[in-house]
């Protein structure tokens, strides 16, 4: 009788003890969550037809398959700024600013803590008062605070950190930081000490007996030149041809003569066998122009892909305009005085 007594007692503390402790609000599920979307999801900035931009890069998602984390199926329309996603990529990104590249998969967050926090975001996206912004980030999620970084919309621009209360919807921005920007100044400063002097970003249009002609310079080989990809990988010269669009490092160019001069200390291939390639190969071998040399070249929003030459070989004071639309494979040719 007296073990029951005893027994019974012992269940009653324990109830009552377990009822004592406070609960916390805080699920453990909405903990894992934030943690989740803080670690995996990217936040899509904006939305245009058949793109959207990630970080600093407009990837393509004609070809993406998209759909949400409960597996439900949705389309281009359902993504929107402020949008938070998983994504994957072909993993080019052509170097323009911003980057161009092509998604194959795109997984919209669809709980409704991740649909919170997207709110949350879009929030910061349209209030924030720093003007042109890129690539935002989620830092930190607690029950009451978002933090995201961005930066200034230029080329190593300032960065900042946006801090939105998630009761009162109060929003601070301060300036921080930019550990990008000042490793970039670090490498430019290194890269000095190596010879390494500037940086030329264009197209391959000529095989020279010990160089290659980039859009308007002929490059000459330093003899300590190394060749590798955007991975950083070892190539041989024999994997560049004409029409690879590459980035020279070189020493100071010499403006005396036409196509520029300089000299070539290391060559990363950025892009090669790819419909651009044909197409700049086939400016120099369609026999529409003698000798093409590119002034410059860049990419439309729409896809199409701009080059301004000059053909060494005819008259110098007429420049053409090439349009290439890498979609259709049709190009059009505009002649403009050189001015």
């Amino acid at each position: 009788m007296h073990k029951k007594i005893n027994i019974f007692i012992i269940i009653i503390l324990l109830i009552t003890l377990t009822g004592c402790i406070p609960t916390k609000t805080k699920l453990v599920g909405q903990v894992n969550m934030n943690d989740d979307l803080v670690n995996s999801a990217s936040i899509i900035q904006e939305t245009s037809e058949g793109r959207i931009l990630v970080g600093s890069t407009y990837y393509s998602i004609d070809k993406a398959v998209i759909g949400t984390t409960s597996g439900e199926k949705i389309t281009a329309t359902d993504l929107q700024s402020g949008s938070l996603i998983s994504l994957k990529t072909t993993g080019e990104i052509k170097t323009s600013f911003p980057g161009q590249g092509e998604a194959t998969r795109v997984i919209l967050y669809d709980d409704k803590r991740s649909q919170d926090i997207s709110k949350a975001v879009r929030y910061i996206l349209e209030y924030q008062p720093m003007g042109k912004i890129i690539s935002p980030s989620i830092q930190k999620i607690t029950d009451d605070e978002l933090i995201i970084h961005f930066f200034e919309r230029t080329p190593n621009g300032k960065k900042y950190e946006a801090a939105l209360n998630l009761k009162n919807k109060d929003l601070k921005v301060i300036e921080i930081k930019n550990e990008f920007a000042e490793k970039l100044k670090e490498d430019q400063e290194k890269a000095l000490k190596n010879k390494k002097d500037f940086m030329y970003t264009g197209y391959i249009t000529k095989v020279l007996p010990n160089g290659f002609r980039i859009n308007r310079v002929d490059f000459t080989f330093d003899k300590s030149i190394n060749f590798k990809n955007q991975k950083g990988e070892s190539l041989q010269l024999e994997n560049f041809q004409v029409g690879d669009y590459v980035t020279a490092y070189h020493s100071h160019t010499s403006t005396e003569t036409f196509p520029f001069k300089g000299t070539l200390y290391q060559l990363e291939q950025l892009m090669n066998n790819s419909p651009s390639t044909n197409w700049v190969k086939s400016l120099t071998e369609s026999g529409q122009f003698i000798e093409p040399v590119i002034m410059d070249n860049w990419q439309e929003q729409d896809g199409t892909k701009t080059v301004k030459i000059i053909d060494i070989k005819k008259n110098k004071k007429i420049l053409y305009i090439v349009n290439y639309n890498h979609k259709t494979g049709k190009q059009t040719v505009k002649e403009i005085p050189n001015k």
